[in-house]
């Protein structure tokens, strides 16, 4: 398959990858989901939920390669977030990496050398506007809180698809489908208050649905604990060349509600 119609097939599934997470670069045996596990989440609030959040993007904006990709879908590497967001250094980005590597082969039995699928590191571009429009416990942030998002992606290059492993042994999915890992949105509040760091990874695989895809995360925070991100996603061409982003991205803490350890499995 062309370069170019891959580009197109990927267009709406990689912004997913709002995916975020900033996974300790300390120890890799110990992931950011294995610490947050046993935390507390105190008072059932009346609405069921420690925390609820809505990440949205509708804004048009210019694109390297007609991509939501900083440097484009193939010319990134998403390192510039790695270093200069999240202030790793190069062993700790090689630590992340190998995290990321690990995770595919557990969950999906994925091997990211595959022919079959594309692995790579990412940053969303800013110019999406990527952005928290809600969040309880807080003041609404007129126009949004932006996110700063980036990790690692595969995604499923072959046009017959791709048979999973690991947890997902005997499913098919189909070209276009990706997997996030690693990934941390970061969510910038202004100079005079705390950025928040949110960690994320698949839940499952994110395959494309109509002209869209879905949203399947697992996310961790250090205080409000696990939770979920499900959403949906479009993009559009315009006619002047640029592309928009239409994203709704809905995060709950714990994320089935406080009963989740409750349900029937």
């Amino acid at each position: 398959m062309e370069k170019r119609g891959l580009t197109n097939i990927f267009l709406v599934f990689f912004f997913s990858l709002m995916m975020a997470l900033s996974f300790s670069a300390s120890a890799l045996d110990e992931s950011s989901f294995d610490k947050h596990a046993n935390h507390s989440h105190g008072k059932n609030n009346p609405d069921n939920l420690i925390k609820a959040m809505t990440f949205i993007s509708t804004r048009p904006f210019n694109s390297v390669d007609g991509t939501f990709f900083l440097d484009g879908l193939f010319g990134g590497d998403g390192m510039g977030f790695f270093k200069n967001v999240l202030g790793l250094t190069d062993q700790q980005i090689e630590q992340k990496r190998n995290a990321a590597i690990a995770f595919y082969a557990s969950r999906f039995g994925i091997d990211v050398n595959n022919p079959k699928v594309y692995f790579t590191g990412f940053q969303i571009d800013p110019g999406a506007d990527y952005r928290v429009i809600m969040m309880t416990g807080e003041e609404n942030p007129g126009k949004g809180y932006p996110i700063i998002d980036g990790g690692f992606a595969v995604a499923v290059t072959d046009p017959a698809g791709l048979d999973l492993g690991g947890e997902f042994m005997g499913t098919h999915v189909p070209a276009g489908t990706v997997f996030a890992a690693e990934g941390t949105y970061v969510i910038k509040r202004g100079k005079e208050r705390k950025d928040i760091v949110i960690n994320y990874q698949s839940r499952g695989p994110m395959q494309p649905v109509g002209t869209g895809g879905v949203i399947n995360c697992e996310v961790v925070h250090p205080v409000w604990g696990k939770g979920l991100g499900w959403g949906y996603f479009e993009f559009h061409n315009l006619k002047n060349g640029q592309i928009t982003s239409q994203v709704r991205n809905v995060l709950t803490f714990p994320g089935l509600g406080i009963e989740e350890t409750m349900i029937q499995k």
